[in-house]
């Protein structure tokens, strides 16, 4: 998968679709989620097998990333989003995608 950046759902769905996500699940916030709803939902997706949980905080542009039996990790806007364990290749700058809803996947060369 190459070529010109793709909006945030849209790369996740083809991710998933080639099953190079499947340990990852992933939430985009809105002004009605609820600490305690994002808090549920996420143990829900690493409960059920998910190993990394990325909740995107477009308001604040953060990313927060969860896994197993660690502290979130919480991305700013000068971080970039990445998982080389689950997707080699993938990079996206927290400032493009909460800001534009934009992500670029590179292959490895």
């Amino acid at each position: 998968m190459s070529g010109p950046p793709l909006p945030w759902a849209r790369l996740l769905l083809l991710l998933f679709a080639e099953q190079k996500a499947v340990g990852i699940a992933a939430r985009v916030t809105s002004p009605s989620n609820t600490f305690d709803e994002l808090a549920r939902k996420t143990r829900q997706y690493l409960d059920a097998g998910s190993r990394s949980v990325w909740i995107l905080v477009s308001a604040m542009r953060e990313i927060h990333v969860h896994t197993a039996g660690a502290h979130p990790r919480i991305l700013s806007a000068e971080d970039s989003l990445e998982d080389p364990a689950l997707l080699p290749g993938f990079s996206a700058r927290v400032w493009r995608t909460c800001s534009k809803s934009n992500l670029k996947f590179t292959p490895n060369s």
